[in-house]
């Protein structure tokens, strides 16, 4: 029954936003600001008891209003898991920021394609936390990023944004019942990225820091998950290497970063990016169009594994 409603969920948020996406992603930075102002005693501890009442707390609603309606009939539970995942399927901003960025691309515009990426970087969707190097305009000298370190960039924000707003609501969706998983994951980005962009460097140093740390906790598993169905479908071993050498987060001697991690793995699946004189756009959509291809064969591999337990059975 996940898989029908993962497979569903997954067209509807392909074509369009959930309805009411922008209402409630207000009332969730409403509830994040009531959160932080009732809870925040400038410790770990309050963080943990904010977040816990909040992102646990709705998460637990909709388990039970999915088992009292399961109760009814099973069509209702589940249609209500599937529009509490389209609503944590937030990849619609994504894929149009990767749509102008290949359009300028495919047109030979450079200079347009480079501002698609720096308003890409600069949104705030869920960006919060994402590795700098993706969001970063000028090349390491100071130059304008070239058609090729332009599509790179776009590859490793989205495959970052893939994992944020896809990978991450899936896994714990096909984990916890009645949609629950698809609410923890859609209010713990939505109260890390209110928190961490909060207005008081002592919020931010305190329950925001907790916060991305809380949501990067729930991202570690779909994270090495992810990379590995990256492995299976690219390059396998520039992936391996690329895992390997990824560092790790801070604050953390072992542990890599998780949209670190998917970013260069993605990078690593299709090969090493060349310049060209003359055709550098042409090479570069191409380099966008294999990476395409790969989410794609990525995404059905993780529709197969939530599969996986009810062929078992």
């Amino acid at each position: 029954m996940s898989v029908i409603a993962a497979g569903v969920a997954l067209l509807l948020s392909a074509r369009r936003e959930a309805p009411g996406a922008a209402d409630v992603a207000r009332e969730l930075a409403r509830l994040a600001d009531g959160a932080e102002v009732r809870f925040n005693g400038g410790n770990p501890a309050h963080a943990a008891l904010a977040w816990g009442l909040l992102a646990a707390g709705l998460a637990v609603a909709a388990m039970l209003a999915g088992h009292v309606l399961a109760g009814v009939t099973g069509l209702l539970a589940g249609l209500l898991s599937v529009f509490l995942l389209w609503h944590a399927l937030r990849w619609q901003p994504s894929a149009r920021a990767w749509s102008r960025v290949r359009w300028a691309l495919l047109e030979g515009q450079v200079d347009l394609a480079r501002e698609a990426l720096a308003d890409w970087g600069a949104r705030v969707d869920g960006s919060a936390g994402m590795p700098d190097a993706i969001t970063q305009a000028p090349g390491e000298d100071g130059e304008a990023l070239t058609a090729m370190q332009i599509a790179d960039a776009a590859i490793s924000r989205a495959a970052a944004d893939a994992l944020r707003t896809v990978y991450s609501p899936l896994f714990w969706f096909a984990l916890l019942p009645g949609g629950a998983g698809a609410v923890l994951v859609r209010v713990a980005d939505a109260v890390a990225i209110r928190w961490s962009e909060a207005p008081e460097p002592a919020v931010r140093e305190t329950v925001g820091r907790w916060a991305l740390l809380a949501r990067e906790g729930l991202e570690v598993l779909p994270a090495r998950l992810v990379a590995a169905l990256i492995a299976v479908c690219g390059d396998t071993g520039a992936t391996a290497e690329a895992w390997r050498a990824t560092p790790a987060a801070p604050g953390r001697e072992r542990i890599a970063g998780s949209a670190d991690l998917v970013a260069a793995c993605a990078l690593a699946a299709i090969g090493t990016a060349t310049e060209s004189v003359g055709e550098a756009c042409a090479h570069a959509v191409a380099r966008l169009d294999a990476a395409a291809r790969l989410q794609r064969r990525v995404l059905v591999g993780a529709l197969l594994l939530m599969l996986l337990p009810a062929l078992v059975s």
